[in-house]
């Protein structure tokens, strides 16, 4: 199943050479199988399928993809002109790559930015051009990349914040089955309502997420995120007018 699962999960990265080279690895995972577990795989594909949910394709990104592996092989800084679509502006950074990381459907660079002297996550997708330099460069002994994007609920990193959400009985019972955030913890209540708390960054990623749960979730604190809350479900409802 592991094999025909991550056959699947490789699908945004086709045309690129991460994907080449870990199809390649399945494959000689898969011929190195015993007859009876060979059968199994191909078994496989005739009951299990995957659906991947809202994701980009990186076919046409597969230079800078191939530049960016090999930079973080090499241990060398590169430049890029890079989009904010924040700012709507385009504008050239150097940055030490030190790790490519994919969440929620898209592909990210975690990097040492020494224009804002700071590790940034960048959108690959967003990167219009790639050089690499001949300045080396080294990920810092103390650095941790899952402690780095830890607090983010999916992407968006920002303030941690303690969350308090109590779900309405029809909504726990699909709020409760997920993993959302390492940090959840669930508390049944009396008529099948749940109580969850989790520590993630204060950001609109956050508050986006709260309103897919529509009405049948309330925000107990922090009262400001209560408030952002209402303020974009007013906006949303100003625009539906």
């Amino acid at each position: 199943m592991a094999l025909t699962f991550s056959r699947h999960l490789l699908k945004p990265l086709e045309g690129t050479q991460i994907h080449a080279s870990l199809d390649s690895a399945l494959a000689k995972a898969a011929a190195a199988l015993p007859p009876p577990g060979l059968a199994y795989v191909r078994q496989m594909q005739d009951f299990f399928s995957v659906r991947l949910g809202p994701h980009k394709a990186y076919r046409q990104h597969r230079a800078t993809i191939d530049l960016l592996t090999r930079a973080i092989a090499e241990t060398r800084t590169v430049q890029m002109r890079y989009y904010s679509a924040s700012r709507n502006t385009t504008g050239r950074r150097e940055v030490n790559p030190y790790r490519l990381w994919y969440a929620g459907g898209a592909l990210y660079l975690i990097a040492y930015c020494h224009r804002r002297r700071d590790v940034r996550m960048f959108a690959v997708d967003r990167i219009r051009s790639l050089t690499i330099t001949d300045h080396p460069c080294q990920m810092p002994l103390g650095f941790d990349v899952e402690a780095y994007v830890q607090d983010a609920l999916v992407i968006m990193r920002g303030k941690q914040i303690q969350v308090e959400l109590l779900f309405d009985r029809g909504t726990a019972a699909w709020a409760k089955d997920r993993i959302w955030h390492p940090s959840q913890r669930l508390t049944p209540l009396r008529g099948g309502r749940l109580r969850m708390t989790l520590r993630v960054a204060d950001t609109r990623e956050l508050v986006g997420w709260i309103l897919s749960f529509g009405s049948g979730v309330r925000v107990v604190k922090p009262p400001e995120l209560r408030q952002k809350v209402r303020e974009a479900a007013r906006r949303i409802l100003r625009a539906a007018v």
